[in-house]
């Protein structure tokens, strides 16, 4: 009978075995069933934004931002003139482009820069030229490859804000010689170069184009102080405020974070190359992230982080700001892996909504003022209220980015400001931001004439 025991005990054994082999098999046929709808889920949701009309990789972006056929490219024409740029020979002298202040809008340029204005126009002779011809080209795509994803070179946006700079020099040199049609065409010009940008599918080039917008915004206010326009000439100028905002261009440049952010989803190795320029992260523990599925749930957490904020893009300007900043305390609450990969990789969408709003506010404002300008040149007064310029001057009064209420108008000692309360939400009185000092104040277009 004793012999009998050790069979016994191997077939325990044994059972045993089959046991824990049942259990790994189960274990893995289940991990393996979870990846499976996983990815399943993951490729319908990618599927979905396909459907949409949207591409989901950085190649496909790279085609989607395109031009027709055929057309003339303000891109090569803007490229063609920085060619010919050069800097100013005392640049200590000279603003915008260089390292003077601009004289208050009343004061005149001291004899001494406007030389150095002239000197330094004189010799972008050719620059100003070939610029002059942007204004009239709708199409622009300058040759970046956006299948690089997070590593495209973007040389050119430092070019396309120096041509805007320029410009904007041109424009207040023509307003200071009481040659209004000139500085009218240089704004155009400048608007011109901004809207060179405005479909390029990129945060930083959306970002340079508004800072272009701003300076357009900024030679208007000068020349509206220093020189006088004539009717046809507000006119134009409103025009070109107006004309200028084109709302999908950040929107685009979520599109394209999307391509990217996906494509490091898919292959958590191009964080190092792409996000960090450097290793950061052992190898292996990157692959094994997207062995066991985690790089799948995290691309799921980032679309539905993405596509909830493209939503609050389209909600009323003055709901935006704070739609997003509870889509970010949202997702700063949340814990792991993931929620921490996505934070490292999304951007500051709070920051970048408030500068298109503010942006948007300048425009309006100085849309606004341009129709006080053709009412007071008509009447021979200022109106009491913006309401007076409706419908005559404009279709109605226009709102307020930041609160949704009209456009605030208050005159001066001497002029008016027209004026938004800005990102803080208070109504400084149209008090303007300080050049010292970045501070959160109104966003302003003021006349003092």
């Amino acid at each position: 009978m004793n012999d009998g025991h050790p069979v016994h005990k191997k077939r325990r054994r044994m059972g045993g075995y089959y046991v824990l082999i049942l259990v790994l098999v189960a274990a893995v046929g289940g991990l393996w069933l979870l990846r499976w709808r996983q990815k399943a889920r993951l490729e319908k949701m990618i599927d979905s934004i396909r459907a949409a009309g949207y591409p989901v990789t950085c190649a496909e972006l790279d085609a989607w931002y395109s031009i027709p056929n055929d057309v003339e490219n303000a891109a090569d024409v803007i490229l063609t003139a920085v060619l010919y740029y050069r800097e100013p020979n005392r640049p200590e002298l000279v603003p915008i482009v260089g390292q003077a202040e601009m004289p208050g809008r009343m004061e005149a340029l001291s004899d001494e820069a406007t030389q150095a204005i002239a000197d330094y126009l004189a010799g972008n002779e050719q620059t100003l030229k070939l610029l002059g011809e942007v204004a009239r080209i709708e199409h622009s795509r300058y040759p970046i490859d956006l299948s690089a994803g997070f590593g495209t070179s973007m040389p050119h946006l430092r070019s396309v804000r120096d041509m805007a700079r320029v410009l904007s020099l041109d424009a207040v040199r023509h307003a200071e010689a009481g040659d209004a049609a000139q500085a009218v065409e240089s704004v155009a010009s400048i608007f011109g170069v901004a809207r060179s940008l405005s479909q390029e599918p990129l945060i930083v080039s959306q970002l340079v184009c508004v800072t272009c917008q701003g300076l357009g915004v900024s030679a208007i206010e000068r020349i509206v102080n220093r020189a006088e326009l004539d009717d046809k000439q507000l006119a134009e100028l409103g025009r070109m405020v107006v004309a200028a905002r084109n709302g999908s261009g950040f929107v685009k440049a979520g599109v394209r974070e999307r391509c990217c952010i996906l494509e490091i989803f898919r292959d958590p190795e191009k964080m190092d190359t792409q996000v960090f320029r450097s290793p950061r992260f052992p190898r292996l523990l990157l692959t094994a992230y997207k062995a066991v599925g985690l790089s799948d749930k995290g691309a799921m957490l980032y679309l539905d982080f993405e596509g909830e904020f493209l939503q609050a893009w389209k909600l009323a300007e003055h709901k935006r700001s704070a739609a997003v900043a509870a889509l970010e305390a949202e997702l700063a609450k949340l814990r792991g892996v993931q929620a921490m990969i996505v934070r490292l990789l999304v951007p500051a969408y709070g920051r970048v909504v408030s500068i298109d709003l503010r942006i948007t506010a300048g425009l309006r404002a100085a849309r606004a003022s341009l129709a006080v300008e053709r009412y007071r040149l008509a009447v021979g007064k200022l109106p009491e209220t913006l309401a007076e310029l409706v419908p005559s001057y404009l279709e109605a009064v226009p709102k307020d980015p930041f609160d949704g209420a009209e456009l605030r108008y208050k005159g001066l000692e001497k002029g008016y400001v027209v004026y938004s309360i800005g990102e803080d939400g208070s109504d400084d009185g149209g008090k303007e931001r300080s050049k010292e000092r970045h501070e959160n104040r109104d966003v302003t277009f003021i006349v003092e004439r």
